[in-house]
């Protein structure tokens, strides 16, 4: 049975409307409120790691249903099976989207982001990080 579900590469999040070629292998994005994400089931080939601001929204990460609200740490690794539901309007993130490429310099293995337990396949993929925690989060 074929997969139906979209699945994205970051190049096609990525993409300079003017010359079609990818821009980079990571992208930092701050989604402003009301911004609506979509309501349809995919999965992407690179990572995300996110933070709410504001409002909320439940996540359904493969069988998983997570409640995110302001100050909890968003971790997707690459495959896995992404639904937005219930988003309420003045949901507000901060992430940055980034493919094992852009590990590749550092790392001599690119893999290795495949191995941290927050990017495993049953790892939990939302955190609630303390008011401390959070407001750490971008100095």
């Amino acid at each position: 049975m074929p997969d139906t579900i979209p699945k994205f590469a970051i190049a096609e999040l990525l993409t300079d409307p003017m010359s079609q070629a990818p821009l980079i292998d990571y992208h930092l994005m701050v989604s402003p409120p009301g911004r609506q994400l979509t309501n349809i089931p995919y999965r992407t080939t690179f990572y995300a790691v996110g933070l709410c601001r504001a409002g909320t929204v439940v996540l359904k990460a493969n069988r998983d249903h997570y409640q995110v609200a302001p100050g909890t740490l968003i971790l997707l690794g690459p495959e896995v099976l992404r639904h937005w539901q219930q988003q309420s309007a003045d949901y507000h993130t901060e992430a940055m989207f980034f493919t094992e490429t852009f590990f590749s310099a550092p790392y001599t293995d690119p893999t290795r982001l495949r191995q941290l337990p927050f990017f495993h396949a049953q790892a939990t993929r939302v955190m609630p990080l303390s008011s401390t925690e959070t407001a750490q989060v971008g100095q």
